[in-house]
């Protein structure tokens, strides 16, 4: 009967982890994808999980005096209802997207930037108890339930019965975790995936049922019991002492958990899977940790209290050791062995399995040891405190809510307070101090109650706890950037000819600020990933996301900003003359503080009168009631591949960003395609056109493509009346000719594809939605191609029907022919459309044009004179391709 116990919580483990994850991202598209929405909702189902493992307990105490069998009753109903109500969310929570922004207000902080006022966490937090808290108390009911029906007669087994149960659960947690990332999101997507899990409960359901069939239980007589223990007078100070320790070690464990997300998302750029796979690290070595404290309970006989004060002192050792063994063996990780050619060619079964080694082997060396003694702190701790058989529910809920209690309390404490005033490092430090004090009320305990305890010589323990301190003493004294030095490798940033100028925690990210030693510029990296700069490749495309559409409309006024960066796009916008107010929104104070960095670049915008600061996720500003309609939304989102991002490059999104345009007003977005694979970028741009079906695809510098759509209007390009423009508003005309964008010739030759185009070739490719945010799980290293079938310059008379008289180009664009031959061939050439295993760019520094056969030459008009005046006409062909030219003994001239 153990068995299918066991296998039964396991299955039950595998449904509950799908739904938390899953809800954490739902509710990431209804309040933002924010670490304080992520809070809210994993806050509340750890609360109810406590808190229904607790009220089952003195619930099913009750009911066991008279029926043996009602845990295992109980716990069918409750996976019925989990199911049912499960159901219910699912189609619940999409309902609440509409009442977001009547919930959401802004409040101005001391520096003039508006934050989300406490009242909207507030009423998001009602809104998350509302939804999720019944069947979270329901899912914690299930482990007390188990607990109550498998401990009906003994206490003695309690540490290994407990641990087996507890085990097999969160087995089956780390397995839903894998299912979800690995499997089933990017293959059936969520709102499938949400019908798997229910599907499970019911499995679940219906597998108690025939075991309670298969069974006979003899009915229990209510009589008076007498306790088991000869200490029954003290077994309510052993579970005060239990409930206080077992909450400081839930909260010292939760803090770690966060501390190690920060440390691994900045490793790995926050990718999706990198989250994956370090939750199921955790949730294994919980899994491991629950069996083996059962196990050390069965065979540890001399005291109930050591197993338990010995794993906390281990969990100290392992968590700090975890990172000096990762410092010391893996400042690069994985990552050279990869990019030398461990994944060429290699795709399959094989490739998954070395990709998740990407992220597996940092976690485990880090993580996996800890997560050991964080899982076996339960069944140990209930060795401790089991002392009656006939409280046995109550006993096993009481613990379970203040592990809970002090599990939220970690959460929070670590993200928003810990972590941003104390950094990673010391963060680790205060948290296993906590840990370390979790055995205090458990020594107290032993040493007033239990005379062996006392009299017995404890001189292993205190030689342990020197050594521990010790351990501690080198982890404080080591220097402040021993942990970030390793996420940035710093050494390599030096050996770049660079120089690290500031290293800033936040809350969502680790920021980083690094100079050129060579032309003085400087670049904004956020979780190791170079985000932004003040270089010529950044400035010319994060500038023409703002000049190339307001240069198309009379006289804008209003602009949003969706992610600062280093404000190169914000600034630009600033230079219009007729703008009013320019909306900046980031989800990171961290990323604003650090703008006077980067002021040769800015200007210092953000203290323009003009800008206002919106310290929200970009999707949840757009829903809000209060926000007015904008003449341009621009925005150039984190990595594709970071957890998140793909909600602002959904289809979903940009009906929000068109609900949120004035008519005629403009969109602009950064499009990567680089970093992900061919159909996935094909998705991308499908979304875009499903709303904006006048959208043209254009090229800002190298693989650094746009996105351009218009609400309500043919968004066709009218250069002479840009011209115009331009000499009235000399700001924008320095500005342009800075970044070699200043003429006619220079914004057309931006052209890769018109609407018409995009069209015809994505009809039968399905968009980006909320529910298969597939981008998220894009392979880590993976040889592609970009989808050149989307280039298309030869289109351009769809984009710009003013470039052409009597179906030839305008005479003072006699150039622009000869530009979009040349570019078509290199939008079709394997240099340009191959990716190398990192997806980073990789600079064009072949001359395309040499490549060329001299009939090709003669065919497109490419001569040397040619040529060369489009490197006089295009500076950006120089930056692109380099100074050569075709060759003198070439014919053709």
């Amino acid at each position: 009967m153990t068995f299918y116990l066991n296998f039964i919580f396991f299955v039950s483990g595998i449904s509950g982890l799908i739904y938390q994850v899953i809800w954490v991202r739902e509710f990431g598209q209804i309040f933002g994808n924010t670490v304080s929405s992520a809070s809210l909702v994993a806050g509340t189902f750890v609360f109810g999980l406590g808190l229904g493992s607790y009220l089952a307990g003195k619930f099913i105490d009750r009911k066991h005096s008279t029926d043996p069998s009602a845990g295992l009753r109980y716990y069918i109903k409750s996976e019925l209802f989990i199911a049912i109500l499960g159901l219910f969310i699912s189609v619940a929570i999409p309902q609440f997207q509409n009442l977001s922004p009547l919930i959401t207000f802004y409040t101005p902080a001391e520096n003039g930037w508006m934050e989300l006022s406490s009242l909207s966490y507030i009423l998001r937090l009602l809104i998350a108890l509302i939804l999720i808290a019944p069947i979270t108390i329901i899912m914690g009911a299930t482990l007390t339930l188990l607990i109550r029906f498998i401990m009906s007669n003994s206490v003695q087994e309690a540490g290994w019965k407990i641990g087996l149960l507890y085990g097999a659960n969160t087995f089956g947690a780390a397995i839903g975790c894998a299912i979800v990332d690995i499997w089933a999101g990017p293959s059936i997507g969520l709102i499938n995936t949400k019908l798997v899990a229910i599907f499970l409960n019911l499995i679940a359901c219906l597998l108690a049922y025939w075991l309670l069939k298969k069974q006979k239980f003899p009915a229990n007589k209510n009589v008076p019991t007498i306790s088991e223990s000869h200490l029954a007078h003290g077994k309510n100070w052993y579970l005060r002492a239990g409930c206080i320790a077992i909450a400081i070690s839930g909260f010292a464990a939760m803090g770690m958990e966060i501390v190690w997300f920060r440390f691994l998302s900045s490793l790995f750029s926050g990718r999706r899977l990198a989250f994956s796979m370090l939750l199921v690290t955790i949730l294994i070595g919980m899994w491991l940790g629950a069996i083996c404290g059962g196990y050390i309970t069965k065979k540890w006989k001399s005291s109930t209290a050591l197993p338990y004060i010995y794993s906390q002192l281990l969990f100290v050792v392992a968590t700090i050791g975890g990172f000096f063994i990762f410092i010391n063996t893996d400042k690069v990780y994985l990552n050279a062995q990869l990019d030398a050619g461990a994944l060429s060619g290699q795709s399959g079964i094989f490739y998954l399995m070395i990709e998740q080694l990407v992220y597996a082997i940092p976690a485990l060396k880090i993580v996996l040891f800890p997560s050991v003694m964080m899982g076996a702190a339960f069944p140990l701790i209930n060795v401790f405190v089991q002392k009656n058989k006939d409280s046995v529910g109550k006993t096993a809920g009481s613990i379970y809510l203040w592990n809970s209690v002090g599990a939220i309390l970690g959460s929070l404490m670590t993200g928003f307070i810990f972590l941003p005033f104390l950094g990673m490092q010391t963060s680790t430090a205060v948290l296993c101090i906590l840990a370390a004090i979790a055995v205090i009320p458990v020594i107290i305990t032993e040493l007033t109650l239990s005379p062996a305890f006392k009299n017995k010589k404890q001189g292993p323990i205190g030689a342990f706890v020197i050594v521990v301190l010790g351990i501690l003493m080198c982890f404080i004294t080591s220097p402040a950037d021993l942990l970030t030095k390793n996420i940035f490798l710093s050494d390599q940033i030096e050996a770049k000819n660079k120089t690290l100028l500031r290293t800033s925690e936040g809350i969502n990210e680790i920021a980083m600020v690094v100079e050129s030693k060579g032309d003085g510029s400087r670049d904004l990296f956020t979780d190791g990933h170079s985000m932004s700069g003040t270089n010529y490749t950044s400035q010319r495309y994060m500038r023409a996301f703002a000049h190339l559409p307001l240069l198309q409309l009379d006289s804008p006024t209003r602009a949003l900003v969706i992610c600062f960066g280093v404000g190169n796009t914000t600034h630009s916008v600033s230079l219009h003359p007729s703008i009013t107010n320019i909306d900046v929104v980031d989800i990171s104070k961290n990323v604003l503080g650090l703008a006077g960095y980067f002021e040769s670049a800015n200007a210092n915008v953000l203290s323009d009168p003009r800008t206002q600061v919106f310290i929200n996720d970009g999707r949840q500003h757009l829903r809000m009631e209060t926000v007015q309609a904008y003449d341009l939304i621009t925005l150039e989102p984190p990595p594709l591949v970071s957890a998140g991002v793909a909600s602002l490059y959904s289809k979903e999104f940009y009906q929000l960003a068109n609900n949120k345009l004035k008519s005629g007003g403009y969109i602009t977005q950064w499009l990567p395609i680089y970093q992900i694979d061919g159909e996935h970028a094909r998705q991308l741009v499908k979304a875009f056109m499903d709303v904006f079906p006048n959208g043209v695809l254009l090229n800002g510098f190298g693989r650094e493509l746009i996105l351009m759509g218009q609400k309500d209007g043919p968004n066709q390009i009218d250069w002479q009346s840009m011209e115009q423009k331009v000499s009235q508003r000399p700001l924008v005309a320095e500005d342009l000719k800075r970044i070699d964008l200043s003429t006619a010739t220079e914004w057309l030759g931006t052209f890769m594809a018109s609407s018409i185009w995009l069209k015809e070739n994505l009809e039968s490719t399905l968009p980006l939605s909320d529910n298969l945010p597939i981008i998220e799980y894009n392979r880590y290293h993976v040889v592609t191609r970009l989808p050149g079938e989307l280039f298309q310059p030869a289109s351009l008379p769809g984009w710009c029907p003013s470039c052409f008289e009597n179906g030839n180009y305008h005479p003072r664009l006699e150039l622009l022919d000869s530009y979009l031959s040349l570019m078509n061939v290199v939008y079709k050439s394997d240099s340009y459309l191959e990716i190398g295993r990192t997806g980073q760019f990789v600079n064009l520094s072949i001359p395309y044009v040499q490549s060329l056969s001299p009939s090709e030459q003669i065919i497109r008009g490419i001569t040397r004179k040619n040529y060369n005046r489009l490197l006089g006409s295009y500076p950006a062909l120089t930056r692109m391709f380099g100074p050569a030219s075709v060759s003198e003994a070439e014919p053709g001239n």
